[in-house]
């Protein structure tokens, strides 16, 4: 998150309410150098953190999203876990939300999850299932993978063992996309798995997309975001990985 000091409040309560066996989850909390109050939500008056299953990093200088959810992915997740990822205006929906995903994750035997959500006003949101004909033309397909998104993060390693240099999520300069990470980082993810039927849609609303906040890409430049689009979509295709750890 960035200067999210009136929305981090509601989506630390959100996913500090979730109520999943053993309370085995890890929260991952990135302040991508802040200059509000928002850390005042994540930490006690002493320093530590609010709870123990939270690891919080702050940054010294604004790197936006991709460098961010790569750095704590690879430093903070095994081979074995599966990556949620929740935007700090943002906020999950009920007190079972992780205990949902699991149970759909074993049920349809995927590796990757997307579904439904509700605007912050109460609107719900726009999202369907792919295709067959648009899976085998992904990047040329409309982008389809809405909140709640979701991995198992051995894809993503298998995604910096073709890419080690992630080029797939920077532009001609070398420079992280600063907007349109989810293409970014999907794209690769969705032809990594390489069959559609280890891809989950989930149709129950679990999480709740803030349209309004001043700072979302879509408010600050349609333009660029489309631009980023095209970019990302012309690059090369990733390989369907060969075998499951």
């Amino acid at each position: 998150f960035w200067n999210c000091e009136k929305y981090i409040e509601g989506c630390l309560n959100s996913l500090l309410s979730q109520k999943y066996p053993n309370n085995k989850f890890k929260i991952i909390i990135i302040n991508d150098a802040s200059t509000d109050e928002s850390e005042k939500f994540i930490l006690n008056k002493d320093g530590s953190v609010i709870d123990d299953k939270i690891i919080y990093i702050k940054n010294k200088i604004n790197q936006t999203a991709l460098p961010n959810i790569c750095d704590a992915i690879i430093n903070y997740c095994h081979p074995d876990d599966i990556v949620v990822l929740v935007d700090g205006d943002d906020q999950v929906s009920g007190s079972h939300v992780l205990r949902k995903l699991n149970d759909f994750y074993n049920k349809k035997s995927c590796d990757l999850q997307y579904g439904q959500f509700r605007f912050s006003t109460g609107q719900m949101g726009f999202a369907s299932e792919y295709t067959e004909e648009e899976f085998k033309n992904l990047r040329k397909a409309p982008f389809k993978v809405s909140h709640i998104r979701t991995f198992r993060s051995f894809l993503f390693f298998e995604l910096i063992r073709q890419d080690p240099n992630l080029k797939a999520m920077k532009d001609a300069l070398g420079g992280w996309y600063t907007m349109t990470y989810d293409v970014a980082l999907f794209f690769p993810l969705i032809e990594i798995v390489g069959d559609l039927s280890k891809i989950g849609f989930n149709n129950e609303v679990l999480y709740e997309y803030n349209f309004q906040n001043p700072h979302s890409d879509h408010i600050k430049s349609q333009e660029t975001q489309t631009r980023f689009h095209q970019e990302i979509a012309n690059k090369p295709p990733f390989k369907k990985i060969e075998s499951y750890l």
